[in-house]
């Protein structure tokens, strides 16, 4: 192994460090003081399996060559270095599959269009990007463990078989949550969605629970946002202490959070020019009614292009034109949009129909940069 004392002279000024063909069999931990390190040469070392986690307090680390070494992994926190352009794990048959498969078929693919250097720099960022996912998902197991070991699960986090079951459950969890986000939420929210006894088969009944909360705090949000709303719409000639009384009734008859959502961007359209004279189901009629009117609006426009797309594909049925006009209009949330599409379609839609066929939604990519 490196001597550590060799390195605590080297700390501030070493930029690039080669312990290639060196039968290195450890990399020391110290290797992390180096604040001006760029580049580390590792490869060819076939007794190196692991390095070491204080790799990853190298900021300015920019190249790592682990070439022809025992690796199964390298370390999750070295998908936090911003600065990390090339990593080179070829020849490595102790790889674990998926790293494997990124170095070997995967910087194959790349290099058939492209240099060696290239190939290895977009393989890196996939790689990095897989790190940062397995640090953040380690971060979350090891907050959430705690909070279980800490709070809810103190006594059995005391035995053997309880720190087993708590791993079961924290395994269970990440196994049913594959948004990190979702679990960032499990983990803020695990004193309610979680309860006794300690057991890892609740977790699909928290999924149901998680769902409900999700649901609840997302129907705040829109009070808070419909709220302003009232505000902004009555200005002055509201008085603010009705305006939670208004929001609780206008909940009353609305279930749906995209309802809410619908009256929120429409609220202009929707609500009578008083305040006072807000009745929630003659709202929720006005609402009902606008979202019938804008769904017919929609199905005049796609049938508009159909239309249209006679005019540019004629050898083809009118059945798979309509098929493909839905196809195409699936991205476009504005109306308007889809009534210039419509008459500009030559402008649009490729010559051959099997090109709009095979990917319509490039059709919705052109119509973009051409209004942009």
């Amino acid at each position: 192994a490196l001597p550590p004392p060799a390195l605590l002279p080297l700390r501030a000024s070493l930029v690039r460090l080669d312990l290639g063909y060196n039968d290195l069999r450890q990399l020391p931990p110290q290797v992390g003081t180096l604040q001006r390190l760029e580049e580390l040469w590792v490869n060819d070392n076939p007794g190196l399996a692991d390095l070491p986690e204080a790799l990853a307090n190298c900021s300015a680390l920019r190249v790592l060559d682990a070439r022809a070494t025992a690796l199964v992994s390298v370390p999750a926190r070295l998908g936090t270095l911003e600065r990390l352009l090339l990593v080179d794990l070829r020849d490595v048959p102790s790889l674990r599959p998926d790293l494997r498969e990124l170095f070997g078929e995967t910087f194959t693919t790349h290099l058939e269009s492209g240099t060696a250097s290239a190939a290895m720099a977009k393989v890196t960022l996939v790689l990095v990007e897989k790190l940062k996912v397995e640090h953040e998902t380690n971060q979350l197991k090891d907050l959430l463990h705690e909070r279980f070991r800490d709070g809810l699960y103190r006594e059995e986090s005391e035995t053997v078989e309880g720190q087993a079951k708590i791993k079961e459950l924290i395994d269970a969890v990440f196994a049913e949550f594959a948004d990190l986000n979702d679990v960032k939420d499990v983990v803020r929210n695990c004193d309610r969605l979680f309860g006794k006894p300690l057991n890892p088969g609740c977790v699909p009944k928290v999924r149901k629970a998680f769902k409900t909360l999700q649901k609840q705090n997302e129907r705040k949000k829109l009070a808070a946002k419909l709220e302003l709303r009232l505000r902004a719409i009555y200005y002055d000639a509201i008085d603010p202490a009705s305006v939670e009384g208004i929001v609780r009734s206008l909940y009353g008859v609305l279930g749906e959070l995209e309802d809410i959502q619908f009256l929120i961007k429409y609220a202009n359209r929707l609500l009578p020019a008083k305040s006072e004279d807000i009745v929630a189901n003659e709202v929720l009629a006005a609402l009902r009614a606008l979202q019938q009117d804008f769904t017919q609006q929609r199905a005049a426009a796609v049938a508009s292009l159909a239309m249209s797309l006679r005019n540019v594909y004629s050898h083809v049925e009118p059945n798979q034109l309509e098929q493909l006009a839905e196809a195409v209009s699936a991205p476009f949330s504005k109306i308007d949009d889809l009534k210039k599409l419509a008459a500009d379609a030559l402008e649009y839609f490729p010559s051959e129909f099997e090109a709009a066929q095979l990917d319509p939604l490039a059709i919705r990519s052109v119509f973009q940069q051409k209004k942009d």
